[in-house]
């Protein structure tokens, strides 16, 4: 849980453009501010990204393991049985 509290700024965050964060930080658009706190932004979001791919990468590895390996099937000979003469019977594969 703790985990996932986490990454609730990326989820949230991507609701915004980097364009709107800056502009509610007061930087005016055409700027030298503006610029650098565009900048940033991508930045962090990137970092944030690539922080959770990785970890959401390394939870589906662990997933991926089988928990349960059936056993491998039987190899299935054709049988037939072979009547006698004097009434008994055989079977030969």
């Amino acid at each position: 849980m703790k985990k996932a509290l986490l990454f609730l700024p990326l989820f949230l965050a991507a609701c915004v453009s980097p364009g709107e964060v800056c502009t509610s930080y007061g930087f005016a658009p055409g700027t030298t501010e503006f610029a650098q706190c565009l900048q940033a932004e991508m930045q962090r979001r990137s970092a944030m990204g690539a922080a959770s791919l990785q970890y959401f990468g390394t939870v589906n590895q662990q997933r991926a393991q089988p928990v349960y390996q059936a056993p491998p099937r039987p190899i299935i000979r054709p049988c037939r049985t072979i009547f006698h003469s004097d009434g008994s019977s055989s079977i030969v594969c």
